[in-house]
C-alpha cells in the first residue's frame, strides 16, 4: 500500500529558526558570488529568500517544493510581491 506524501513541515516560525535564517542570509552575504541563483526549499511564505533580498537585491531562486498545496500557496505568495516575483527563476 503505498501512502500519498504529506506535507508535514508546518511549524516554520520561532525566534530559534529565524535566528538560523538570518546567520544564513548573513553567510551567503560574506561569500564571494560566483552565481546569483540559489536553490530554495521555501516554505509557502518564502520567508529566507525575502530575508536574503532585504539584505542584497540581485539575487535569483529556483524554488522546490513536492506538495500540490503547499506549491499552490508559494506560487499565491510569490505572484502577490512583485520584488519576489522578479527574483523567482523558476518553481518545480
Amino acid at each position: 500500500m503505498l501512502k500519498e506524501a504529506k506535507n508535514t513541515f508546518s511549524n516554520y516560525h520561532g525566534k530559534a529558526k529565524d535566528k538560523a535564517r538570518q546567520l544564513i542570509a548573513e553567510s551567503i552575504m560574506l561569500t564571494k558570488r560566483q552565481s546569483s541563483n540559489i536553490l530554495t526549499l521555501p516554505a509557502a511564505e518564502w520567508i529566507m529568500e525575502k530575508n536574503i533580498l532585504k539584505q542584497k537585491s540581485g539575487y535569483k531562486f529556483t524554488a522546490v517544493e513536492r506538495d500540490k498545496e503547499t506549491y499552490k500557496e508559494m506560487v499565491r505568495n510569490l505572484t502577490a510581491n512583485d520584488k519576489l516575483f522578479d527574483s523567482v527563476i523558476s518553481t518545480t
